[in-house]
């Protein structure tokens, strides 16, 4: 629907304070599918991205240019004379995904843009689309919990076709998580400082769980109702401070993957009701 291909069910879309109906510019936009159809698989990627730069009527030197940037960013030099048919899996996703950045596109709609791509591949879109978050707007569909967590900065979580709420990967972990984490470096190995962390747990956090156990290294889970993660860093710190063999430690909040778990667990068990009601979201 945002990108025209199928008209709205309900309601209006706007783009930069436009209504999609009435916008003339369909260059704003850019979209990186799902799936790699889109690609000409007896076509070389130089020759792909000369075809784009013409359907975006780029100067030819600016079209050089982005193409040899853009080729550089995605490590495909190699291969870009090469036809796609030949290309692995992970390297056609890649030559898809740097299409979408051709042009003067101000949106960006990627599609599960890493879903195929190995680990090393895959830091190599976070990368490009953090490069150019100060100039373009990403929005980003995907099932890689902790990917929307690192780049986004806004996150919306559906739930059987509803905007079951949306918001920061902060706000997100603190309206839903369950849980804080509390990871913690001991002293040294001795019996005595194991004794004091101990202690100093049963006394002040009386609710941890002691959830891994290793020399020196220990992970504790409190419940987040318990307190604020303010108060609950303040009083690690002030464990850190004391003779309570604590040598180093972080406090944070739940995953967004323990965050979905939990608003689907939710779901099952009450009405849904999406966030948005109103015609425009």
């Amino acid at each position: 629907m945002i990108t025209s291909l199928l008209p709205p069910s309900d309601g209006e879309i706007e783009i930069d304070g436009v209504n999609l109906k009435d916008m003339t510019d369909k260059t704003i936009l850019s979209i990186c599918p799902q799936f790699n159809t889109h690609l000409c698989f007896e076509m070389t990627p130089h020759e792909h991205f000369y075809m784009y730069s013409l359907l975006h009527c780029l100067d030819k030197s600016d079209a050089k240019r982005l193409e040899a940037q853009l080729i550089q960013d995605m490590e495909m030099e190699h291969l870009k004379d090469i036809p796609i048919r030949e290309l692995s899996g992970g390297d056609q996703r890649k030559l898809a995904v740097a299409l979408s950045f051709l042009g003067p596109s101000k949106i960006l709609l990627l599609d599960e843009p890493t879903a195929s791509l190995d680990p090393v591949a895959s830091h190599k879109v976070h990368e490009m689309i953090l490069k150019y978050k100060g100039q373009k707007t990403f929005m980003l569909c995907t099932h890689i919990l902790s990917e929307a967590e690192f780049l986004c900065d806004n996150i919306s979580i559906m739930v059987k076709g509803c905007v079951y709420t949306c918001g920061s990967p902060q706000y997100l972990t603190q309206k839903f998580g369950t849980d804080f984490r509390i990871d913690l470096m001991l002293k040294d190995e001795t019996d005595e400082t194991e004794t004091k962390c101990d202690k100093f747990f049963e006394k002040n956090l009386p609710g941890a769980k002691l959830t891994i156990k290793r020399p020196k290294a220990r992970i504790y889970s409190l419940p987040a109702k318990s307190m604020a993660l303010s108060q609950l860093f303040k009083i690690i710190q002030e464990g850190e401070d004391g003779d309570n063999g604590i040598s180093y430690f972080t406090c944070s909040s739940s995953s967004l993957e323990r965050v979905f778990m939990e608003i689907v667990h939710m779901s099952e068990h009450s009405d849904m009701v999406a966030v948005q009601n109103n015609d425009t979201l």
